[in-house]
């Protein structure tokens, strides 16, 4: 019976001295997330414009552009945007459009939200 206990006091004794040399965990510090490094989007923007030049026959005085996908990849890669352009206080609906990263040549074209 005296082993019993011993050997019990033992396991317990042990028990809180490793609990004590662990450390306890820090909450993962969010990592920062790196903005994609955006390559086409000064043509994509022109292209937008030049299209809406064409429609409406009027400039656009400013814009607001959003990336919406992008693929870089070794053999070449695209990027996708989303361009609105504004007139006074007018603004269209937003151009689609993809552009090769190699060159930054206009793959697609679209006005995806208008009917």
């Amino acid at each position: 019976m005296k082993q019993l206990l011993l050997i019990v006091s033992t396991l317990f004794v042990t028990s809180f001295a490793f609990a004590a040399e662990e450390q306890p965990q820090q909450p993962a510090q969010p990592q920062q997330q790196q903005q994609p490094q955006v390559v086409c989007a000064e043509k994509a923007i022109q292209a937008a414009a030049l299209l809406f030049q064409f429609n409406t026959q009027q400039n656009p005085t400013d814009y607001k552009v959003e990336l919406v996908d992008l693929a870089h990849v070794e053999e070449g890669g695209y990027e996708v945007y989303d361009v609105v352009l504004v007139v006074g206080e007018l603004s269209s609906a937003p151009y689609r459009v993809t552009a090769s990263i190699n060159n930054c040549k206009i793959i697609s074209f679209e006005t995806p939200f208008t009917n």
